[in-house]
């Protein structure tokens, strides 16, 4: 690669980049914008504390535990369940759209093991998610909140659910390609 291809490669990457994060930043304030309201409208409730507490004692739980929660150990599971069109709508994930220049993110076995950890991290944290998300919906439903619990459930369903499919087929794709390599 000459010096002008390289400073085009580093271009698209940074575009890449800026992808990702507005990508980021637009599901987040999606998602989170109706529990923000609900929970901002209750004027900080002890059950709120409770619930993001619980999340965050989901995110640090045991690997052994998160490798459980595996909804399948076959990649046509998640195949089928749409993983690679949740991938072009997803922070690094396959937006053609951002630039024509594909950037691999896993190329050796380093790579592949520092993925791994990434995708351990996204899962965690949408686990989390997922678990403040499904309290408040309940939340909403027992204090008769209707809209509030039904627009919370539909960014639960809409911000985690996808990518912790995502996350449990992106291991699996890497865990296969690192058996590959073993033999």
């Amino acid at each position: 690669m000459n010096n002008q291809q390289g400073k085009t490669f580093n271009v698209k990457k940074k575009q890449i980049n800026i992808a990702d994060q507005l990508l980021n930043i637009m599901w987040s304030t999606i998602c989170f914008t109706p529990i923000v309201m609900y929970w901002t409208d209750l004027v900080a409730q002890k059950w709120l504390y409770v619930f993001v507490f619980s999340g965050i004692v989901t995110i640090f739980m045991p690997k052994g535990v998160l490798y459980k929660l595996r909804f399948s150990g076959r990649r046509n599971f998640y195949e089928n369940r749409g993983v690679k069109t949740f991938r072009k709508l997803v922070q690094e994930g396959n937006h053609r759209w951002a630039t024509k220049t594909k950037i691999k993110n896993v190329t050796n076995k380093m790579e592949a093991i520092r993925f791994l950890g990434k995708t351990d991290m996204y899962e965690r944290f949408h686990w989390g998610c997922l678990i403040f998300f499904l309290f408040s919906s309940l939340h909403c439903f027992v204090h008769g909140k209707l809209i509030y619990g039904i627009l919370i459930t539909a960014a639960n369903a809409v911000y985690n659910i996808p990518t912790i499919l995502l996350q449990q087929y992106n291991r699996l794709r890497i865990e296969a390609m690192l058996e590959r390599e073993e033999k």
